[in-house]
């Protein structure tokens, strides 16, 4: 029973972390100089910055098994104050390089052309 459970955590956080999406942050001074993932070489040190509005610390911890040279900076920003602050800092050197994103917020980022799939 309690595998069964564990199970369906671990099932439901990993497709919370697929559905993750990276930022392209457009029009950014900085944009240049990022690798895009395509491009991002493993085997050295990485550090990136995720927002979500829930913790994703169990996925993040999961990740970090697989890929020991990633560090993610995870910022947890509150629900109601999300697409508010993201749509701030957009195109900024200030964006995240990923997000996870509610399902409802996915179709507004794609169509402004801001929004990469991992």
């Amino acid at each position: 029973m309690n595998l069964a459970k564990n199970w369906k955590k671990l099932c439901l956080g990993s497709v919370a972390l697929l559905a993750t999406v990276t930022l392209v942050a457009c029009g950014s001074s900085t944009s240049s100089s990022k690798k895009s993932a395509g491009n991002a070489d493993l085997n050295k040190k990485q550090t990136i910055t995720l927002w979500s509005f829930t913790t994703m610390q169990p996925q993040i911890d999961e990740l970090k098994k697989e890929k020991p040279n990633l560090t993610i900076k995870q910022v947890v920003v509150p629900y109601a104050n999300f697409q508010t602050k993201l749509d701030s800092v957009l195109g900024t050197d200030k964006a995240p390089d990923m997000v996870a994103l509610d399902a409802g917020f996915v179709e507004k980022y794609v169509q402004s052309g801001k929004l990469t799939n991992l």
